[in-house]
């Protein structure tokens, strides 16, 4: 009795179980294990419109479930890649995306300055730094104990023991120092010397342009 001819949807279906045999089994695979490999004889006319429609597990599916695939592998990386790259993009390279502080404003030399004063005595220099700091004249005063100062006077050369402040404020407010200075002072002619700070520590001079900016009241 003649076998009956198979349809082609059967011819497909076989056709697919033998690729998946062809790429499951590696070369060197036990004879046992070869009889699951259908016999399809290649000539059988077959559509490639029709094994791809009708096969439910194509080399493409294979390939990309397939956790050695190079094409996984691929993707794998480029998405990898693109993560970094947008991980990138992201962070803030200044700290302003991050709610960082913002750069401070850029500092010209002689916006602040040093201005020396000697006093005669400890109390009267701490008085005087005091007050200027008190008025916003002064951001900070070093006072320097036991300065030996060698001076002429009325045409008789003086030595005395005196204090040395070191007043760090703004290059706009020296006028109003030198003004505090002499009214408070004990001395005819007190000494108010300025000189411009050229730099340093950028947040140290915004500091002190800050504590002594002119506030109208």
């Amino acid at each position: 009795r003649p076998r009956p001819r198979p349809s082609l949807s059967s011819l497909a279906h076989t056709r697919s179980l033998a690729l998946l045999c062809a790429i499951v089994l590696p070369a060197h695979a036990p004879a046992q294990l070869l009889p699951c490999v259908p016999k399809v004889p290649l000539a059988t006319p077959l559509s490639l419109h029709a094994y791809s429609s009708s096969s439910s597990f194509s080399s493409s599916s294979f390939s990309s479930s397939s956790s050695s695939c190079p094409l996984s592998l691929s993707a794998s990386a480029s998405s990898s890649l693109s993560t970094r790259s947008m991980s990138t993009a992201a962070s803030p390279s200044g700290g302003d995306a991050a709610g960082g502080a913002s750069a401070p404003t850029a500092y010209s030399a002689g916006d602040a300055v040093t201005a020396f004063v000697t006093a005669p005595s400890l109390d009267v220099a701490k008085s005087i730094s005091h007050a200027l700091v008190r008025d916003k004249l002064a951001a900070c005063v070093n006072i320097i104990p036991q300065v030996t100062s060698v001076y002429e006077w009325e045409g008789k050369v003086e030595e005395d023991t005196e204090v040395l402040m070191m007043i760090k404020t703004s290059g706009a407010r020296v006028s109003a120092l030198t003004l505090a200075v002499r009214q408070a002072h004990p001395y005819d002619v007190p000494e108010v010397i300025v000189l411009p700070i050229e730099g340093g520590n950028p947040a140290y001079l915004q500091w002190v342009l800050k504590n002594t900016k002119h506030e109208e009241r």
